[in-house]
């Protein structure tokens, strides 16, 4: 069984607390400091698409990529 088979459908509400705009915006400090503009990202590990889905917010091009069927079934719900 896949260990996040179970785990897909309450991921959010048990990640709630983390702060995915401040991880977006330390990704953006990051591309700024090297003066870099993508327009393209690939989000590895993407889980249930919070990143991804601010990322695509943010003018971004995004391609999120999971091992984890249910995670992405859930990514692609929101």
């Amino acid at each position: 069984m896949n260990a996040y088979h179970a785990l897909a459908a309450s991921y959010d509400r048990l990640t709630n607390d983390v702060d995915y705009a401040a991880v977006v915006d330390f990704y953006r400090q990051i591309l700024e400091k090297e003066k870099m503009q993508p327009r393209t990202v690939v989000d590895l590990a993407c889980g249930t698409g919070s990143v991804a889905i601010l990322l695509a917010k943010a003018g971004m091009e995004v391609t999120a990529v999971d091992m984890s069927e249910d995670m992405l079934c859930q990514a692609s719900t929101k």
